[in-house]
């Protein structure tokens, strides 16, 4: 038997804004967050500085498995910076580094098949048959695409307040709780790094006002954009159910629902995060391949 089947395991959903990490050690699961590990805005050192101020260090030596899902992934030369970067903190674990949409079929629907949509900070989907993505529609990123994303609908509220479109009520209360002026709004979505998170930031702004008719208008606005847009196009779309992971997907689940009955779409189950899916799915895995491992040797 492999003498990593007796070690821990490691699993990683990375977004934009924030990567989850959870640890199995037999029955214990140990989770916690670190920034986003996207291979576009961060380097090697980058990554190992992370790894060496947060609790890695502790275990590093005892993972087993790490499986890593991460946003810019889909792009080899950032899956293979995230590799070694992870092999140089890891070097006797088997590291598996995947897409975060990869993360989110597995994580939503296991070994079913289905359409899985990441709404975060950014926005994805595919189709997930027989255990690998078939199709997906081209995620384009906060400017040209992200329909739906966090970034898409801050960029409206955002947008909306620097042209003085909200209600004066909205226009006051955002005033009152972010306290930024047009040049700083600017600045932060044209000059500095992570343009798409600043944008995401202000989702908690339309979630505390969610009730007030021109918030929920521009809600189910972005969201409808991303059903038109991405969705929509997906061939034979009504066979296969539709499930949904992210923070957008989660504290807007009313207005998903809504849409999914608009449109006559099958929804499936809401989560804030495939964590708990892709914890089944790997547990399942190591214990099929230890299966596997024991049947070869009797």
């Amino acid at each position: 038997m492999s003498e990593n089947q007796n070690k821990k395991i490691l699993i990683a959903d990375s977004g934009a804004t924030k990567t989850s990490w959870l640890l199995i050690d037999g029955q214990e699961k140990t989770t916690f967050e670190t920034i986003g590990l996207h291979p576009s805005f961060i380097d090697n050192e980058g990554i190992r500085s992370i790894l060496q101020n947060n609790p890695f260090t502790s275990f590093s030596n005892e993972v087993g498995e790490l499986h890593f899902y991460g946003a810019g992934c889909g792009n080899p030369l950032g899956r293979e910076l995230i590799k070694e970067s992870l092999h140089g903190f890891f070097p006797n674990t088997q590291i598996e580094v995947e897409t975060d949409l990869l993360g989110a079929c597995r994580g939503l629907f296991g070994n079913e098949d289905g359409i899985a949509v990441i709404l975060g900070t950014g926005s994805n989907s595919a189709l997930y048959r027989k255990g690998r993505i078939e199709h997906s529609q081209p995620s384009l990123g906060y400017i040209l695409g992200d329909e739906g994303s966090g970034a898409y609908l801050g960029k409206s509220l955002v947008a909306a307040y620097l042209n003085h479109d909200l209600p004066t009520v909205l226009q006051e209360s955002f005033f009152e709780e972010y306290q930024l002026n047009r040049d700083q709004i600017i600045s932060a979505v044209y000059r500095q790094p992570f343009p798409n998170r600043f944008l995401a930031s202000f989702c908690p702004f339309l979630s505390e006002n969610k009730t007030h008719p021109f918030v929920e208008t521009l809600i189910y606005t972005g969201l409808n954009d991303f059903f038109r847009k991405s969705l929509y196009k997906y061939p034979n779309l009504y066979w296969y159910s539709i499930r949904f992971c992210g923070s957008i997907a989660y504290h807007f689940s009313d207005v998903l629902k809504q849409l999914c009955d608009k449109y006559k779409i099958s929804c499936g189950r809401i989560v804030q995060s495939p964590m708990d899916g892709l914890v089944e799915y790997h547990k399942a895995a190591k214990a099929a391949n230890k299966n596997r491992n024991t049947d070869d040797t009797d």
